[in-house]
């Protein structure tokens, strides 16, 4: 039989002859297979691979031209961090050099910058001097300290400084019976109507704690220094509200005194008492004040009552001078 055109040939001699069967493939290799078959294999060498061919220089070579995109990997896929903002493929948030002063405009900017940091330190001095000295006048009012007290004052410490809970050395003062300490805060401009965390005044504080004569002291001095009696704390009660409610507490729980007891009693009326003059007082003078409003409201500039006009305004000038006599 004649062989096709793919290179395999198939031959039968005779009735029981072997058959042989060749295969070629390329040149060069015979390999047999049993009886009678036998197989031939080319194979074919891969091209030689020629070294660079040196250029201009002897360290450059000539590579094949490949595509930059050939190696380039997804950024999306392998890098990805939503975690974090894209970067920013422009360059103008760098410093640049070319975008720094130069010159006199150099100078000026060096001059702002000195400037700056100066005024940065110095007010984180004064706001570390601010607290060390707020901090110094809390202890010397808890201490009853008044060298300490009247040294921090006199260098020109805030006599109101509070603490975390808003309570200033007046607060601190007035609710264990300092006098003296009290009475040197107010000198230097302690404001006596100051309210802490909870609502409560100065005046508040000393007649909760009011146990012993001195506080009756420090709420004489703290009515005579400013202190209201109208002044509400965080549950709604007044300075005389909380006395009546102390006073009626003792009363009950020293149904027969002793003679301890009893002066307990005696300096819880007295504290009472004090509030409650000072608060008919205050309430006294505001309806005069009132009606001496209303006197000017209804009278007129005309001629016949010029007299009647300076006489109210003598009045008010009077009630006005009661108002700022501590008595």
């Amino acid at each position: 039989m004649a062989a096709n055109d793919s290179g395999v040939e198939t031959s039968n001699d005779s009735n029981d002859g072997v058959s042989n069967v060749s295969v070629n493939i390329g040149v060069g290799l015979s390999v047999g297979i049993g009886s009678g078959i036998t197989k031939i294999i080319d194979i074919t060498p891969p091209p030689a691979i020629m070294p660079p061919t040196p250029t201009s220089s002897p360290n450059t070579h000539e590579w094949p031209n490949f595509s930059p995109n050939a190696f380039q990997l997804n950024r999306g896929e392998h890098f990805a961090l939503p975690h974090l903002p894209p970067l920013p493929l422009n360059s103008d948030y760098l410093l640049h050099p070319s975008n720094l002063p130069s010159g006199s405009h150099l100078s000026q900017f060096k001059m702002r910058l000195r400037t700056r940091s100066k005024q940065r330190l110095r007010s984180n001095y004064n706001n570390i001097l601010a607290e060390s000295n707020g901090r110094k006048l809390r202890t010397a009012a808890t201490t009853c300290n008044i060298e300490l007290l009247t040294r921090v004052l006199e260098s020109g410490a805030d006599p109101n400084a509070a603490d975390e809970y808003k309570r200033s050395p007046l607060h601190l003062a007035a609710c264990r019976g300092y006098i003296q300490i009290v009475q040197q805060l107010l000198k230097f401009g302690a404001n006596p109507n100051v309210v802490d965390s909870l609502g409560n005044t100065p005046l508040h504080l000393a007649v909760i704690s009011a146990s012993s004569n001195n506080f009756n002291v420090v709420v004489r001095v703290l009515l005579q220094g400013g202190a209201s009696v109208h002044m509400y704390d965080r549950s709604g009660k007044t300075p005389l509200e909380l006395a009546e409610a102390k006073l009626r507490l003792l009363r009950t729980r020293y149904d027969r005194p002793t003679p301890e007891s009893a002066k307990i009693l005696e300096d819880m009326c007295m504290l009472t008492t004090l509030i409650l003059r000072y608060m008919v007082k205050q309430q006294r003078e505001l309806e005069d004040l009132s009606a001496l409003e209303q006197r000017l409201q209804n009278l007129s500039t005309s001629d016949d009552q010029d007299q009647v006009v300076s006489q109210t305004a003598d009045e008010l000038l009077a009630s006005v001078e009661r108002l700022s006599i501590n008595k």
